[in-house]
C-alpha cells in the first residue's frame, strides 16, 4: 500500500511537471552565436536553435562575418514594434540591436529564417557588392533602388532577399515571387560569401536540405 502511494505521488508530480514543462517564462538560453529570451516554450526554443543551426549549414561562408544574434519571444510582435503601428506581423528584425522578435505561437521556420536572413544580409554585406546589384535586376528593381526601402513591403529588395533565402532553404512558404536568377545569386552567396566567387572565400560545403 505504501509503495503504491509513493508511486502515485511520483506519477502525480511527473504529470504536474509535464504540464509546466512547455512554459519557460523569462528565461535566457544560449547556443553558439544565439541567445534566446522571453517566454518561449521548450518546443519554441528548440525550433529557434534548430533554424539558426540550419542558417550556418546552408551558408557556410557566413561563419566569417555573421555576428551573434538574439531572439526574443514576445506576446505580440505588433506591440514590440516601437516605431509606429503595424498590423499582421509575426516577427521582425531590429538591426540596431541585432535582435529578432517573434510572436509566441508563431515561432515557425518561415518566420525565423526570414528574419535570420535579414541578419545575414545586413551583417555580411550581400547588398553592398555585385551580388546585390545583380539581385536587384533579377527581381525587377531599378539599379538605384534603396535596399531597405520601398513603397510597400513587397517592393523592398531586402524583403525579396529574405524570401529568397526562405525558398532556397526548402521552406514551402515564400510570400514574394523569386526568380531562378535570384535563387542562383543566393546560392553563390551561400557558398562563396559576399564576393560571390571562389576567390572571395573557399567553400566549406555545398548547402543541402
Amino acid at each position: 500500500m505504501f509503495k503504491r502511494t509513493v508511486t502515485a505521488l511520483v506519477v502525480l508530480v511527473a504529470i504536474l511537471m509535464g504540464m509546466a514543462a512547455p512554459a519557460m517564462a523569462n528565461v535566457t538560453r544560449r547556443a553558439e552565436g544565439l541567445t534566446i529570451s522571453g517566454e518561449p516554450t521548450i518546443d519554441e526554443a528548440s525550433e529557434i536553435s534548430h533554424q539558426w543551426s540550419r542558417i550556418h549549414l546552408f551558408f557556410p561562408a557566413a561563419a566569417a562575418c555573421v555576428p551573434p544574434v538574439s531572439v526574443v519571444v514576445v506576446d505580440r510582435a505588433e506591440d514590440a514594434w516601437a516605431s509606429g503601428k503595424v498590423s499582421g506581423i509575426a516577427a521582425f528584425y531590429r538591426r540596431s540591436e541585432q535582435t529578432v522578435f517573434v510572436e509566441h505561437g508563431k515561432v515557425r521556420a518561415e518566420h525565423l529564417i526570414h528574419e535570420f536572413a535579414h541578419h545575414l544580409d545586413l551583417s555580411c554585406g550581400f547588398n553592398e557588392g555585385g551580388l546585390g546589384a545583380e539581385f536587384l535586376g533579377a527581381q525587377g528593381f531599378a539599379a538605384d533602388q534603396q535596399w531597405t526601402q520601398g513603397s510597400t513591403w513587397g517592393r523592398v529588395p531586402a524583403e525579396h532577399f529574405a524570401e529568397a533565402v526562405v525558398g532556397f532553404m526548402g521552406i514551402d512558404s515564400v510570400d514574394l515571387p523569386v526568380s531562378s536568377a535570384a535563387f542562383a545569386l543566393v546560392r553563390r552567396f551561400a557558398i562563396w560569401g559576399a564576393g560571390g566567387n571562389e576567390a572571395a572565400a573557399a567553400p566549406l560545403s555545398e548547402p543541402r536540405n
